[in-house]
């Protein structure tokens, strides 16, 4: 087999599995959408009207929760990995999408929303969360007066604005995975 003929098969495969990566629905989104639940809260799932789409929408508690993929949101965590080809056209990718997501929450924060994400790492990871524990950072995220906080395999941190989250995330991920700081420039 020829060099381009083998080339052909592994971008056909490719673009099969890409193809079969599920955008609204998932595994992760499945569970967070069940810890909701567990607290007898109602939701909305994918509402269009707002900024991003976001996957979940409390009305009650005038709040979003962004379930977010590691390797589409480019969280810096054991799941997230460059990958080794076209890694210029990725880091351009993963860099846009972390870029729209910051520009959605600060769209959600000024239409009075408060915005939780939950990362993939926080459900699947090596560090995950037990069912029991999302539930229970999900609560206390929605009974309190907190605007902005994420949950991952790292914890659940707090934040004021997206200004002093961005400032806490740059810091901590050079502490967290030394020698890749900012590998596409994350914003949150």
């Amino acid at each position: 087999m020829n060099t381009n003929t083998k080339n052909f098969f592994v971008s056909a495969s490719r673009s099969k599995n890409m193809a079969a990566i599920q955008s609204s629905g998932t595994g992760i989104e499945k569970i967070v959408q069940s810890a909701v639940a567990s607290l007898a809260t109602d939701y909305e799932c994918n509402v269009t009207e707002l900024p991003g789409k976001p996957d979940l929408y409390v009305e009650a508690h005038s709040a979003v929760i962004l379930v977010n993929g590691c390797y589409w949101h480019g969280h810096e965590c054991d799941l997230f990995q460059i990958p080794a080809t076209r890694k210029e056209f990725w880091i351009k990718k993963l860099s846009r999408n972390a870029q729209r997501d910051a520009e959605n929450i600060e769209k959600l924060l000024r239409q009075g929303l408060r915005v939780l994400t939950v990362w993939g790492c926080a459900i699947k990871g090596k560090r995950k969360l037990s069912q029991l524990n999302l539930s229970e950072r999900i609560e206390e995220f929605l009974c309190n007066d907190i605007k902005l906080a994420k949950i991952d395999s790292y914890g659940y941190s707090l934040f004021n604005d997206i200004a002093e989250c961005q400032t806490k995330l740059l810091f901590n991920e050079t502490k967290k995975r030394p020698g890749i700081p900012g590998r596409i420039n994350r914003l949150w």
